[in-house]
């Protein structure tokens, strides 16, 4: 899993530039044309979105309701890619264009290998094939 992070421009609502959002676009060309995206999704800013936290075992949640003060943590989006080695994963990571080009926010790539494809915590079974080709799964 490709992450990338949420920068204050990204929180207040600031659109990319059309040349960083066409190498966005040429990136996730890229990662089509060799087979390895699975799923990528762009999120909104925590002003759109609430925050649940469980302050008692077993009980009901928490909701706040955004936006957050804390951008450190915040998502803004991510791709799912699947690749045969660490070493591809590091490959496409590296080659991930400037998120939101203001010197801030980045991107965390998450490595984890998985024989046999999609683990039984989202209801599927390791066939290697999943459905998160689709973008989802089925529980």
């Amino acid at each position: 899993m490709l992450i990338c992070k949420a920068s204050r421009q990204f929180e207040a609502g600031v659109k990319p530039s059309s040349e960083r959002a066409e190498a966005w676009k040429e990136y996730c060309e890229e990662l089509v044309k060799a087979g390895v995206l699975l799923a990528a999704e762009g999120l909104y800013p925590s002003s759109e979105g609430i925050r649940l936290s469980y302050p008692v075992s077993g009980g009901k949640p928490r909701v706040t309701v955004g936006p957050f003060d804390e951008v450190q943590g915040l998502v803004a989006g991510f791709m799912m890619i699947e690749v045969e080695t660490k070493e591809e994963a590091y490959v496409w990571a590296m080659r991930l264009p400037d998120p939101h080009g203001y010197g801030e926010g980045g991107s965390r790539a998450s490595a984890s290998m998985r024989p046999g494809g999609m683990d039984s915590r989202c209801g599927n079974e390791a066939s290697g094939s999943g459905s998160a080709g689709s973008g989802g799964y089925d529980p």
